[in-house]
């Protein structure tokens, strides 16, 4: 038996020549954007990658002044007890506004608090008092070295020890943050900076003594401030959902 033959109509076969061209446009314009964006969303991956490994430029090479992989500046940090910091802060004299004015550079001082230590280890630097309105209150290095501001708000109260109405009593040890954490921040840190003035100061009354206080424009958090010498302050931070303070030391940046 012979095999039938078949025939295929296409229909509408005929499309005018700009329709085509038009079309053909449109698929390459489609083509090109999802390239792009796989692209941006791979690299921004790889970055990431790398950056979290310890890979990718500069990673290798931190300014000698900061210790990258041991989170903090080259710095010297005091160990004492809550009890002996207390007495050494109502000893010491108070500070007025105008001595706070220039920038300076944070240096921890232990008490047992939970928080010791977590400044350094995400690379604190330090403060700037620009005028009684006009304060950077945390100022981090990046992992070039370079000095940016960070928004306090972004970081929240540091009342993650407690819960609910409890306060923490300060009794907790400290746990530092893993190497991951700390680039995660470093990483996060273009989204968590600001420029613009976070908190103010004002002479308030602490522990019996009229001193400079830097109060946070978003945060129950006041800094009180106490002097050590002509270049160094011993700071308290009074948080109101914390219930021990917590101590640290200010160092002028001569000639800022």
């Amino acid at each position: 038996m012979g095999e039938e033959s078949k025939s295929v109509t296409i229909a509408n076969g005929r499309r005018p020549f700009w329709s085509m061209v038009f079309v053909t446009v449109k698929w390459a314009i489609a083509s090109i954007s999802a390239f792009v964006i796989l692209s941006v969303v791979f690299g921004a991956a790889w970055l990431v990658f790398l950056f979290i490994t310890g890979g990718g430029p500069g990673a290798n090479h931190p300014p000698a002044s900061f210790e990258y992989e041991q989170g903090s500046v080259s710095r010297h940090t005091e160990v004492t007890t809550l009890e002996r910091a207390l007495e050494l802060f109502d000893s010491l004299e108070t500070v007025d506004i105008d001595f706070m004015i220039g920038r300076w550079r944070g240096e921890g001082y232990h008490t047992g608090h939970p928080n010791d230590g977590l400044l350094e280890a995400f690379h604190w630097y330090g403060k700037l008092f620009e005028s009684s309105e006009d304060v950077h209150p945390l100022l981090y290095l990046n992992r070039h070295g370079d000095i940016v501001s960070i928004d306090p708000g972004a970081l929240g109260s540091g009342d993650e020890q407690s819960s609910g109405d409890e306060q923490s009593s300060g009794d907790e040890q400290s746990t530092p943050p893993s190497k991951t954490a700390v680039k995660i921040f470093q990483l996060m840190m273009p989204l968590l900076s600001t420029s613009e003035s976070r908190a103010r100061l004002r002479m308030t009354e602490y522990r019996g003594k009229l001193s400079a206080t830097m109060i946070y424009d978003q945060l129950p958090i006041n800094d009180v401030f106490r002097k050590l010498d002509d270049n160094t302050l011993l700071g308290v931070m009074d948080n109101k959902t914390i219930k021990d303070p917590f101590f640290f030391k200010l160092i002028r940046d001569q000639g800022i």
